[in-house]
């Protein structure tokens, strides 16, 4: 019995062993980044920082993107008073300088050694690699790094496509403005110029925002610079323009649509109103023609002497009839026109 507690012990001191273990071995592998001349010694080298990589020393090659940019390290003894000197610097633009360390955008073409940027004289280095992977684009003049083929393959099949579909639109436009045209003059355009704008622009639409989001990409990749921000903000200036002519064309349109409504359901009304008091007027006179003859008649006979009668039934026969013609004649179109006329006679 007394061994129990002492088995009972083992999993504690055992959990805590474990612990101790882990906690020394999270150093090794979660720690903070090599600083870039802790294998330096007391050598002079030239140690290079690419973007997102780690320090490359001399015996290595820094491959960058052109518009991407790297931080170079002079590593020396306490005692050594060499720097880095960026005076004969081509192909960069130095954004820090300090007499140990430069942060340069690389912008053209070179083969040197990144030790020659000491003074005085020269330090062993890595070498230089220029990786062109860029895209020309009809956005900004230039052209713009990216990250892979894969991606620089992406973005051209963006711009391919929202270059289409903007033409595309723009082609609709056109048409929407002579179709405008024709509904000015009393014609009326060909298929549905309106419905086939909508179908258009919202493919534009979906064109665009997918360019958008391939320049966003390239703009969050290693190599993103001002080429990718420029683009995007002529990618909106662009997108802008051409959305607000396509709502100008459709209400432009919407408005000579609405006064040619406007128009024929005045002509509408007139005519139907017109037609009505010419029937009303016709009507009243041949029913009051058959009575007042008749009535003549009567008169002429009673003048000569002779027996006569006259009944109410002389007027209220036309009468009768005309309002059974005048009951058929607005059911027949009620049941016929009765939509068309009361959306003409509406307000």
């Amino acid at each position: 019995m007394p061994e129990v507690p002492a088995r009972r012990l083992l999993l504690p001191v055992f959990l805590v062993a474990l612990s101790l273990l882990f906690l020394a071995a999270v150093p090794s592998g979660a720690g903070a980044a090599q600083p870039p001349c802790a294998d330096a010694g007391n050598d002079t080298i030239v140690v290079a920082t690419p973007p997102a990589d780690d320090p490359i020393g001399p015996d290595g090659t820094v491959a960058v993107y052109h518009g991407s940019e790297l931080v170079v390290h002079l590593c020396q003894s306490e005692n050594s008073t060499r720097t880095l000197d960026d005076g004969a610097l081509q192909w960069g633009t130095v954004l820090e300088s300090t007499d140990e360390r430069l942060r340069i955008r690389v912008e053209g073409p070179t083969n040197d050694s990144l030790g020659t940027l000491v003074t005085p004289g020269t330090a062993s280095g890595p070498s230089l690699a220029i990786v062109d992977r860029t895209v020309e684009t009809s956005l900004v003049t230039g052209s713009i790094p990216v990250a892979s083929a894969d991606q620089r393959a992406s973005l051209r099949r963006a711009e391919s496509t929202y270059v289409q579909r903007e033409r595309l639109l723009e082609r609709q436009l056109q048409r929407l403005e002579n179709a405008t045209g024709t509904v000015e003059d009393g014609g009326e355009p060909t298929g549905d110029p309106i419905g086939e704008t909508m179908a258009t622009r919202e493919a534009y639409r979906n064109a665009s925002e997918q360019f958008r989001a391939e320049l966003y990409a390239v703009a969050d990749s290693s190599v993103g610079g001002p080429g990718s921000a420029a683009a995007l903000r002529a990618l909106g200036a662009r997108s802008t323009g051409l959305e607000n002519r396509t709502r100008h064309r459709l209400q432009a349109h919407d408005a000579v649509l609405r006064d040619r409504q406007r128009s024929l359901t005045w002509s509408l009304r007139l005519r139907i109103f017109g037609v009505g008091a010419i029937g009303i007027l016709i009507g009243g006179v041949a029913g009051a023609l058959l009575p007042i003859r008749r009535g003549r008649a009567a008169r002429r006979r009673l003048a000569q002497g002779e027996w006569t009668t006259y009944s109410r039934r002389a007027i209220l026969l036309p009468a009768a009839v005309g309002l059974v013609l005048l009951c058929l004649g607005i059911g027949w179109l009620a049941v016929t026109f009765g939509d068309v006329i009361v959306e003409v006679l509406a307000p």
